[in-house]
């Protein structure tokens, strides 16, 4: 972990390049951005694209959420101090931050990732220790000594795995999520957005485990806040996506806002996470899904349902997408 005289050289370094709030961004307040409850409340995320339904972003949002390696504008190199730097491509949509900074009202543009996992198919994957030719163990198989990626987030997703967050893989791990939020900066993302850091997942030894030996309380914050700290040293916006509301009073304490997945259709049981958000006045931006792919159509009264639920639990940013939160299907929660 950087010592605080590297972190204060760190940050002075970026305000003497001139880093300052984006035009689009209000000049008073804190160097970056810290939405309160309702604010961007007309939002979209997009993190898939097909030929039925490709990216699209003709709306006039006030914020879009994008995989972070979709907004590469063009092949970038990083260097990893190992002598192998790691040549990045320019992603499916390389003038979007651009296009959406430059509209006559910008819109914020965050930057989505994994802060607790990898996709074996990520542009950096083969920098983890244990990547084997995108192939490393899954569950039940015990994960391979040295590395530090885990069993599949979810069974039936063996492309998506947990890494190891214990403070003796911390080192490693913290330099190569640290490239993930240099990147953001460095191509002009407002905000980052991480996903798969949730609390019971680590703790969890059943079979949908991470891999790796239980991890105590103190270890989880002390990952969680490392990552907040690393965006707030390059005047970044850091926001949570988690599905638990275990830690979330500490998440609320050093993320800027909040996203949450399903919790009003599983009667607000994983809004219990926003609520620490929202009584800091920290926005919560909520995604319900559209049921008509499973079969179980939701008609109109059905989302307004859903909608009415967000409203109740106080969240004012609730949007309703298609389950591969593609652009196939979109309604904002009025």
């Amino acid at each position: 972990m950087r010592s605080e005289s590297v972190r204060a050289l760190l940050l002075g370094l970026v305000l003497a390049a001139g880093c300052k709030p984006s035009p689009h961004r209000p000049d008073a307040g804190p160097p970056w951005w810290k939405p309160a409850p309702g604010e961007a409340a007309d939002w979209d995320i997009q993190l898939a694209a097909t030929t039925a339904a490709p990216f699209n972003i003709s709306a006039q949002h006030a914020m879009y959420t994008f995989n972070l390696w979709d907004v590469v504008p063009a092949a970038t190199t990083l260097d990893y101090g190992d002598g192998a730097p790691l040549m990045v491509p320019a992603g499916a949509l390389p003038t979007a931050i651009t296009d959406l900074h430059t509209r006559a009202t910008p819109a914020m543009v965050v930057c989505h990732f994994g802060g607790g996992s990898i996709r074996l198919d990520d542009p950096d994957a083969k920098k983890f220790p244990g990547y084997a030719g995108g192939n490393p163990p899954n569950r039940p198989d015990p994960v391979a000594a040295g590395s530090v990626i885990g069993w599949s987030t979810t069974p039936t997703d063996a492309n998506e795995r947990f890494i190891d967050i214990h403070p003796a893989a911390r080192t490693t791990v913290a330099a190569l999520i640290d490239k993930r939020i240099e990147l953001a900066k460095t191509i002009g993302c407002d905000a980052v957005a991480v996903k798969d850091t949730d609390l019971p997942a680590y703790q969890s030894a059943s079979d949908i485990g991470h891999g790796f030996a239980f991890v105590q309380l103190g270890e989880y914050l002390g990952w969680t806040e490392e990552l907040s700290t690393r965006a707030h040293e390059l005047i970044l916006s850091i926001g949570v996506r988690n599905k638990s509301p275990l830690g979330a009073d500490s998440l609320a304490a050093t993320y800027d806002w909040t996203m949450v997945d399903r919790c009003a259709e599983r009667f607000l049981a994983d809004c219990g996470g926003a609520r620490p958000f929202l009584n800091l006045r920290k926005a919560t931006f909520a995604i319900e899904y559209d049921k008509t792919e499973d079969g179980d159509p939701n008609d109109a009264s059905a989302l307004a349902t859903l909608c009415g639920d967000l409203q109740r639990a106080g969240i004012e940013s609730g949007i309703v997408k298609s389950a591969a939160l593609d652009s196939a299907y979109y309604m904002r929660c009025m």
